[in-house]
C-alpha cells in the first residue's frame, strides 16, 4: 500500500513540473546475449507567463487662468469727454499635461477638450493622441511620456467672472495600444 501511494505523489510531483520524459523513439531486434542501451531524454517548458500591469501616472499645470484688464481714462477738455484705452491680457496663457507609461505594456493615451459655456474664449490642445512604450525593467527614471500642452486665447466675456467660472473640460483617456474602441 505504501509504494502505491508513494508512486501515486511521486508521479503528481512530475506532471506538475512541466518536465516531460521519454525514451528516444526507435525499434531494434536483439538478440538472448546481446544489450541494448536506451538513451532517455528530458526535456522542461517554461511556463512562466507575465501578467498585464497596467501603471499611467499623470500630473498638470494648475488650470487657472486669470485675464488681467487694466483702463485709463484720459480727459478730453475740448468737448468734456473721457476716452478710454483698454490694455488686457492673461498671467499664462498655456498649461501642460503630462502622462507617463509605468505599465509593462504599450498603452494609447488620448487628450480631447470640450467647451463650457460660451466666453468667447479658444482651447486647443497640441497633441490629441500619442502611443506609450512599455517600460523597460530597471529603468524607472526614463519611463515613456508625453505631454500636451492647453493653450488659451481670445478675451473673456462678461460670463467670466472675477470668482471664475467653468470654460472648459480635458478627458485624458488611456487604452491597451492594441485596444480598438
Amino acid at each position: 500500500m505504501r509504494k502505491l501511494f508513494a508512486i501515486g505523489i511521486a508521479a503528481a510531483l512530475a506532471l506538475s513540473t512541466g518536465v516531460v520524459v521519454f525514451a528516444e523513439s526507435s525499434e531494434k531486434t536483439i538478440g538472448g546475449n546481446e544489450s541494448q542501451s536506451i538513451n532517455v531524454i528530458a526535456k522542461r517548458t517554461d511556463t512562466t507567463e507575465n501578467n498585464v500591469v497596467y501603471s499611467v501616472d499623470m500630473k498638470w499645470d494648475d488650470m487657472t487662468f486669470t485675464y488681467h484688464e487694466k483702463s485709463t481714462r484720459v480727459w478730453n477738455p475740448t468737448d468734456h469727454t473721457y476716452s478710454e484705452k483698454i490694455i488686457g491680457g492673461w498671467d499664462k496663457n498655456t498649461a501642460d499635461i503630462l502622462v507617463t507609461n509605468h505599465s509593462n505594456a504599450d498603452v494609447k493615451v488620448g487628450f480631447v477638450y470640450k467647451t463650457a459655456g460660451n466666453t468667447d474664449l479658444t482651447a486647443t490642445l497640441d497633441v490629441t493622441e500619442s502611443t506609450l512604450k512599455a517600460g523597460v525593467e530597471n529603468d524607472y527614471e526614463h519611463a515613456d511620456n508625453v505631454t500636451s500642452k492647453l493653450t488659451l486665447s481670445g478675451k473673456p466675456n462678461e460670463t467670466v467672472s472675477e470668482s471664475g467660472c467653468k470654460i472648459g473640460t480635458i478627458t485624458i483617456t488611456v487604452s491597451p495600444e492594441n485596444y480598438e474602441n
